[in-house]
């Protein structure tokens, strides 16, 4: 149940409130006041750190736009970035609902989730371009390439063996990493860094913002598709195992090309940007193998990303039909 001390904590006079599910068992809230505006509020775990509320609150003015569907961060009467109450802490954003009817089109998180990244394509904050470089790549592989050649030889539980037997494909990840890395070498773009359907505001079937920049960089142009993938393919179990969901892939990258009207070429790389996030991920994990071998966690991980290292190995008919939808124009110019 609401509580209108909530929202007065923000100078809000609620005048309608409409709960929405979040995550741990809690309710965020669209708010409408007695005015007309209407605003969201998110609800946090209380342990969350207010330092990390205030940086956000940064971040949203900072990064607000004509461009960007970025809302105001707005502050509690007496000026803290958030509201704790009853072991909850408040977060609250003003945002401007869409008047139009519901878009038959947005169907799923798959799709809403690649709406979202387009629409953060659209803007470059810092205004310098930011190079892909090719010596991070060079980097993980003077990390992961020696652990990986030992491990055959030092292999004991069954997770070892699995990661054996994809070398050969995490070896040619790498080199479509390096490939990636040098077509991506010009533009930039700031990477959300936590995206996923708590972090988006929509209405009327059409995303209106986007919140929550705590964790925000500048970074790979694509990189937070991969982001998304990973955490929208894989549901974690309470027995350390992990689920995954093909058909859901299948959404996403379709619900993504639907909707991508300036880039299309770009989700002919998607596989080859999963698998450079998976590298990547593999080589932190790698690097503290031994120390954490027997966690649950990193294993149920560590099998997530092997997975999608497989998925796109083994069906290249998803890819395939995907391309199909690219009309000619854009097919030369992807060849360019």
């Amino acid at each position: 149940m609401f509580d209108d001390r909530i929202a007065r904590a923000f100078g809000i006079q609620p005048a309608g409130v409409i709960a929405l599910e979040g995550r741990m068992f809690m309710s965020n809230y669209r708010v409408r006041d007695q005015g007309g505006k209407w605003f969201f509020i998110k609800c946090c775990p209380s342990q969350q750190e207010v330092s990390h509320l205030n940086l956000q609150q940064k971040m949203h003015r900072h990064l607000r736009s004509e461009l960007l569907p970025i809302p105001e961060m707005i502050p509690t009467q007496d000026g803290k970035s958030g509201f704790a109450y009853k072991g909850r802490l408040f977060t609250c954003f003003q945002f401007i609902p869409h008047d139009e009817k519901a878009n038959p089109n947005v169907k799923g998180a798959g799709e809403m989730l690649a709406r979202l990244h387009l629409s953060m394509k659209r803007c470059d904050i810092n205004g310098t371009p930011w190079l892909a470089s090719l010596q991070d790549i060079h980097q993980i592989k003077e990390r992961l390439l020696p652990w990986l050649e030992e491990l055959p030889l030092k292999a004991k539980t069954e997770l070892d063996h699995q990661i054996c037997r994809e070398i050969p494909l995490i070896q040619k990840s790498f080199m479509e990493a390096e490939h990636l890395a040098e077509f991506l070498k010009s533009g930039s773009q700031w990477i959300h860094g936590d995206f996923n359907p708590n972090n988006v505001l929509t209405s009327c079937g059409k995303i209106v913002a986007c919140i929550d920049f705590g964790d925000m960089s500048w970074g790979h142009p694509l990189e937070d598709v991969a982001d998304a993938a990973l955490m929208y393919f894989s549901v974690g179990q309470t027995n350390g195992t992990i689920r995954v969901n093909p058909e859901q892939c299948v959404q996403f990258l379709q619900g993504y090309v639907s909707v991508n009207q300036l880039h299309t070429a770009g989700v002919e790389l998607l596989p080859i940007i999963l698998q450079a996030r998976c590298v990547r991920r593999l080589a932190y994990f790698a690097e503290n193998y031994r120390f954490y071998s027997r966690m649950k966690d990193v294993q149920r991980i560590l099998k997530g990303l092997l997975f999608f290292l497989r998925f796109y190995e083994d069906h290249p008919k998803v890819m395939d039909k995907l391309k199909k939808r690219m009309n000619k124009e854009e097919y030369l110019c992807w060849k360019k």
